[in-house]
C-alpha cells in the first residue's frame, strides 16, 4: 500500500521545467513526465535538492516546492531571487523583510523595514528608511540600525 502511495505522489510532484513556443511562457512536467502545470511563468528554475524552484509569474518571483504552492517571495537583489547565505535567503510582504531558509520555511518572520544578508550568524536590519535610485541601481539609507542573530543551528 505504502508503495502505490509514494508511486501516486512521486507521479504528481514536479520535475522538470518545460517551454510552451506559442505563449513564450514555461511550465512544469510531473516526475512521470506527464505535463503537470500549464505554461504560465516567464522563468521556470530547476528544482533544488530540497525541492523549491524560483519562478516569475505575472506577479513576479516567487519559490514553489515540487507540487506548485507559493513557499515564498524572495527579495530581489541584482535581477534574480536574493541569494542564500548561511542557509538563509531574505523574503519580502506588505510587513517589510524577513528570512526564510532553503526547504521555503520563514525562518524570521517580516518585520524588518531593510535587513542585510547574515555573515557570521548576525545580520544588520534598519529602520526608519528610505530608499533612492542611484541610476541603475537602488540604495537604501536607514536612520537606525541593528544587529540580530541567526535563530537555531
Amino acid at each position: 500500500m505504502l508503495n502505490i502511495l509514494a508511486t501516486a505522489l512521486t507521479a504528481s510532484m514536479l520535475c522538470t521545467a518545460y517551454y510552451e513556443p506559442h505563449s513564450d511562457r514555461y511550465g512544469y512536467s510531473s516526475c512521470a513526465g506527464e505535463i503537470a502545470t500549464l505554461a504560465i511563468y516567464r522563468v521556470a528554475g530547476e528544482f533544488s535538492e530540497l525541492g523549491l524552484a524560483a519562478v516569475v509569474d505575472d506577479t513576479g518571483w516567487q519559490y514553489i516546492d515540487r507540487f506548485g504552492a507559493t513557499r515564498v517571495r524572495p527579495y530581489i537583489f541584482d535581477n534574480g531571487p536574493d541569494p542564500f547565505v548561511e542557509g538563509l535567503a531574505r523574503h519580502v510582504s506588505a510587513d517589510g523583510m524577513g528570512y526564510f531558509d532553503e526547504r521555503g520555511a520563514i525562518i524570521i518572520p517580516a518585520q524588518f523595514e531593510f535587513a542585510l544578508p547574515f555573515r557570521n550568524g548576525r545580520a544588520r536590519v534598519g529602520s526608519g528608511c528610505q530608499f533612492a535610485s542611484d541610476g541603475e541601481h537602488r540604495r537604501v539609507d536607514c536612520e537606525s540600525w541593528r544587529t540580530i542573530s541567526r535563530p537555531g543551528p
